[in-house]
């Protein structure tokens, strides 16, 4: 008896094809699934900094034409902390996967 394993869309090119369902065809999936969980992770982390970085740079140049930085300051204080909780998820010590505590 042959047993097939196939990933929906996002992992169209993914087929397994095995006589029986063993450790290493769990574990190629469990790693394309992670592997696509990193790269969305990654693609929305970019698109934030980004849209902060254009946001304070709005701001600034609002503030070069009225002549105070007011608004630099206001965009700031909600960007800061955001933009602070995505670098330390990022560049922060280093956490152990949950599973390898166990073992």
């Amino acid at each position: 008896m042959t047993t097939r394993v196939r990933i929906g869309e996002p992992f169209e090119g993914l087929e397994v094809e095995s006589d029986t369902p063993n450790e290493h065809t769990v574990k190629l999936i469990q790693a394309t699934a992670q592997l696509e969980d990193s790269r969305t992770r990654k693609s929305l982390t970019i698109g934030a900094i980004g849209f902060c970085m254009l946001i304070v740079l709005i701001a600034g140049v609002i503030g070069i034409i009225d002549g105070t930085f007011n608004e630099v300051q206001a965009v700031y204080n909600v960007i800061g902390p955001v933009t602070a909780v995505i670098f330390g998820y990022y560049f922060g010590a280093r956490r152990t996967d949950r599973n390898d505590e166990t073992k």
